[in-house]
């Protein structure tokens, strides 16, 4: 099924991913699908975006100054509380808005560790968020749900671009 994947950088991660599951290094091959998956958000949402920069799938507002040396001692961990919230809504919202299932994406979050982009777009870091180690069956849903939705995201693909 990975052949049906348009995306070129998605495809090579799981194929990666399914040459460490057969030689049984499922936690590298779970952080190869985690990376699949943020690849594809980004490789669907980057075409769309406006001149600007900002994306449809974008539901943040603008970021705001605020002095917190004038408002408390314990304000500024209100703010970084409230901005992560605002963070996993947007994820969320975006997701929904993709048309993915989020009951198996949260499954999904739940299963692979946390990825994130290094500064300076300098590759992947990851973060291994669970206790215990990745299943063949935990494997096996995640590079299934990774597939599913890049089959679900190429059959609406549009360009801002024409």
């Amino acid at each position: 099924m990975v052949n049906l994947v348009r995306y070129e950088a998605v495809k090579t991660r799981l194929e990666q991913a399914k040459v460490f599951k057969e030689d049984s290094e499922l936690e590298k091959a779970m952080v190869e699908i985690a990376i699949a998956f943020k690849q594809l958000v980004d490789c669907y949402e980057t075409p769309k975006q406006h001149k600007y920069g900002s994306s449809p799938f974008s539901f943040k507002g603008e970021s705001v100054f605020i002095d917190t040396d004038y408002m408390g001692s314990h304000f500024e961990e209100v703010v970084c509380y409230v901005d992560d919230s605002l963070a996993c809504m947007q994820d969320a919202i975006k997701i929904l808005s993709f048309g993915l299932d989020y009951r198996k994406y949260a499954r999904f979050q739940l299963l692979i560790p946390e990825v994130f982009q290094r500064r300076g777009n300098e590759g992947y870091g990851h973060r291994i968020t669970r206790e215990g180690g990745a299943s063949i069956e935990d494997y096996k849903f995640c590079h299934n749900f990774v597939i599913e939705s890049a089959l679900h995201l190429q059959g609406f693909d549009f360009d801002t671009k024409s």
